[in-house]
């Protein structure tokens, strides 16, 4: 697990749309996020590489599971692992998509592979997770996501790539 000081506790709920307002979107008053995030500032990076943007967070159900069955537990963790994950490139292409990403017409899914490591994670316990993205380009973009127990155990790890497709001019695809 990367070292960070920061416990959830000590980080502000209010930061839960943070990433969404640096990626350009929006969070919906409509559909409420399953899951607690508290997003934690960017570390400083010794590179100039986008590649080198690290995602931190906090991350739990909003509210406990009710069941203790460790297959609700996991399906929980699955849904997570595609939650604003792809997203991640529009911070590593930046000369394309821009720090926000009002040019971004389409991201969908290509491919999304998971490993769970551990079989009884409860996904309403604080959880921390780490993304990031080794390409992204062409109108694609790859982004890696790993995820711990609190005591530093990892639960998941999880690839995805996906099509980012820019909007041409006057608003068409």
């Amino acid at each position: 697990m990367p070292v960070r000081r920061e416990e959830p506790d000590d980080v502000s709920s209010q930061t839960q749309n943070v990433n969404l307002d640096a990626m350009g979107f929006e969070a919906s008053e409509d559909i409420p996020d399953p899951y607690d995030w508290r997003h934690l500032p960017d570390l400083p990076s010794n590179s100039s590489s986008p590649t080198a943007v690290r995602l931190h967070s906090w991350v739990r159900t909003t509210t406990p599971l009710s069941t203790p069955s460790p297959l609700t537990h996991l399906a929980a963790l699955a849904l997570l692992t595609d939650s604003w994950f792809i997203e991640t490139v529009n911070l590593v292409d930046p000369l394309s998509v821009g720090p926000r990403s009002e040019k971004v017409a389409l991201e969908t899914s290509l491919n999304h592979v998971v490993h769970f490591h551990e079989p009884l994670a409860r996904a309403d316990e604080w959880m921390f997770v780490e993304r990031t993205s080794s390409w992204a380009g062409r109108n694609r973009g790859h982004v890696e996501q790993r995820i711990w127990g609190r005591g530093g155990n990892l639960l998941v790890s999880s690839w995805q790539e996906g099509v980012v497709r820019l909007r041409r001019r006057e608003g068409k695809l």
